[in-house]
């Protein structure tokens, strides 16, 4: 699994290349994503290429904001609709922000 890591607005901003962020995966996107954080308490994610996201999925962007710490934020680019019903069901999109697209997110 690869991750494209980008700046935006001065944010650090990742990418999953990857169509699912599922168990397989997941754990390797953790672990990536927390390496390439390390200096910030804020991240973008851009889901805009994944297609399905599991609970190992969701586990796995649960820590990476528990990895940011106490005063870590993380907002969540153009998930589909099956994912933002995850998020909303689970309650996590009060923990994220979630945006239809990079032009969305705050500066």
């Amino acid at each position: 699994m690869q991750i494209h890591v980008t700046d935006h607005n001065q944010e650090l901003c990742i990418r999953p290349d990857c169509d699912r962020l599922d168990m397989p995966v997941a754990a390797t996107f953790r672990k990536r994503c927390i390496e390439a954080a390390q200096a910030t308490k804020s991240l973008v994610i851009d889901l805009s290429l994944v297609r399905f996201i599991d609970s190992s999925g969701l586990g796995a962007m649960v820590g990476i904001l528990n990895a940011l710490g106490p005063d870590g934020r993380i907002a969540l680019v153009a998930p589909q609709k099956s994912t933002r019903m995850l998020l909303e069901v689970t309650g996590l999109d009060t923990v994220f922000s979630v945006y239809e697209s990079l032009d969305r997110v705050p500066a």
